[in-house]
């Protein structure tokens, strides 16, 4: 298998298209889902949430292997053959149907190892997803390696339409969980039906070039499922002591706070994946971009992290009704949790894509293992809030160690960054302290209101900041303005 060379295409012109397909599309999908789980956390009860969260965390170990699959190392192939693609086609249903059979046989345990009886039965139709994202067309993986991110712009949201319909549906016709699985399960169907209708493709079964798909995907898979505990040893840990209304208010929290934050910026990684691939053998290119993505990252996760925070008591109430007024504790923290474990995903997909995959998996697995170890006498004492507390300090602090390797390894000048962290440190604590004036002379303000003030204290410092220091026009700010004054010339 032959890794990509250097492309001729100007790699800067396809990391900015890249990430505005990507980004525009997971912001719409994101805005549609939001609405959606709005209508179903009014239809639903917090117990029906948190069964299904038992059920998924079951299951979750086992799936994100299939869910990974082998198709990522495609992108990385510079001419895919027809063995390729088959061999791809053939390993990722001998995956589905491996997680299938493994997942029917550890079903009667459930009930055992969480203490719900209907456990059993949801493993098993939950186990039907295996298979359905075994047979997806690894051919859908040719949109983002020949950079048409259009189509997988009307592929990924076409998906989430229909997906929304499905569920939706199934909640309002069962009135309880059976929905919410159903609509799981529907979901699979419908991703590995619109993957062969975006994209012709008769598989043929072969296993022909097995070992330098092994080569890749195994490491990969491994960073995965090592992220997967990570993201989700804060619930797996004390789901079998909490309740499930407990869980499902906890579960609230994750989605809303962690996936907002991870929604909005995580797209990047997606897009990041071929461009970073494209260029892994210029290094001026990739010591340039890492630093203009690392730019634009920091300053993001730290206004929508800090935002969020700042919003959380307003936006719970306002999205989810008073029923779920419980959630509040959680949200704040996980919004800032969300904001520095993003910086570790896409940190992340870049090393995957430059080549670092061992190294990826590495940081994955031991943030996953101290982070287990702190939170295991919390979980047990059913001490949620500490949960999360210890999520989001574990979270920062390799949030840093990601940054500080991919500096060294791409070459970033140390003080080049330093003068631009200041600038996101500073905006981020003039935000709290304007909010905080606010509530304390205002009292409680509109929940618009308070965005409006507490985003565009954060963005003016900013600009501020860059001006003030006089930093260079290519920083993240000068080609905001630029871009704004071209489409003010427009």
């Amino acid at each position: 298998m032959t890794n990509k060379p250097k492309s001729e295409a100007n790699p800067k012109g396809s990391l900015v298209n890249s990430v505005m397909w990507t980004s525009a599309c997971r912001w719409l999908m994101k805005f549609i889902g939001l609405f959606s789980t709005a209508l179903l956390v009014r239809i639903l009860s917090p117990d029906d949430f948190g069964l299904v969260v038992k059920a998924l965390l079951i299951l979750g170990p086992l799936e994100i292997f299939i869910e990974t699959k082998f198709s990522d190392t495609l992108v990385r192939i510079k001419s895919p053959t027809k063995d390729d693609y088959n061999t791809t086609f053939t390993l990722n249903v001998l995956l589905g149907l491996g997680v299938f059979i493994l997942l029917n046989l550890f079903a009667p345990f459930a009930d055992d190892l969480l203490k719900e009886p209907e456990l059993p039965f949801l493993v098993h139709l939950l186990s039907i997803r295996a298979l359905f994202f075994g047979f997806e067309n690894p051919r859908v993986k040719d949109f983002l390696r020949e950079f048409h991110y259009s189509k997988d712009f009307s592929y990924l949201l076409s998906h989430k339409i229909l997906a929304i319909i499905t569920n939706i549906s199934a909640c309002i016709y069962f009135q309880n969980y059976l929905g919410l699985i159903a609509g799981h399960i529907f979901n699979a169907m419908i991703l590995c039906g619109l993957s062969y209708y975006f994209i012709p493709f008769k598989p043929q079964f072969t296993l022909k070039n097995k070992k330098e798909f092994f080569d890749f995907s195994f490491p990969h898979m491994r960073a995965n499922f090592s992220n997967y505990l990570l993201t989700n040893l804060d619930r797996l840990l004390p789901a079998r002591f909490v309740s499930d209304a407990m869980l499902g208010f906890y579960n609230l929290a994750y989605e809303l706070a962690f996936q907002l934050t991870n929604e909005i910026i995580y797209p990047m990684a997606r897009a990041f994946f071929p461009v970073f691939s494209e260029i892994d053998n210029n290094k001026k290119a990739l010591s340039e971009s890492y630093f203009k993505v690392i730019q634009f990252l920091i300053a993001s996760c730290m206004g929508i992290g800090c935002g969020l925070y700042i919003i959380g008591d307003g936006l719970i109430d306002l999205y989810a009704g008073d029923k779920w007024h419980e959630a509040i504790q959680y949200f704040k923290i996980f919004a800032l949790a969300g904001a520095a474990q993003v910086l570790c995903l896409v940190n992340g997909s870049i090393l995957a894509a430059t080549g670092h995959i061992k190294l990826r998996a590495r940081l994955f697995t031991a943030q996953m293992i101290l982070s287990a170890i702190a939170m295991l006498p919390f979980a047990i004492a059913v001490n949620l809030t500490m949960l999360v507390i210890i999520k989001a300090v574990f979270s920062c602090i390799f949030a840093m160690l990601h940054i500080g390797i991919g500096i060294r390894l791409y070459e970033v000048p140390i003080r080049k960054f330093f003068c631009f962290i200041i600038r996101p440190l500073l905006s981020a604590t003039v935000m709290f302290t304007v909010s905080h004036y606010i509530k304390d002379y205002y009292g409680d303000v509109n929940l618009l209101i308070e965005i409006i003030l507490s985003g565009t204290a954060f963005i003016t410092t900013h600009f501020l900041l860059w001006n003030i220091l006089q930093e260079p026009a290519d920083a993240i700010e000068g080609k905001i303005l630029a871009l704004i004054r071209k489409k003010v010339k427009k």
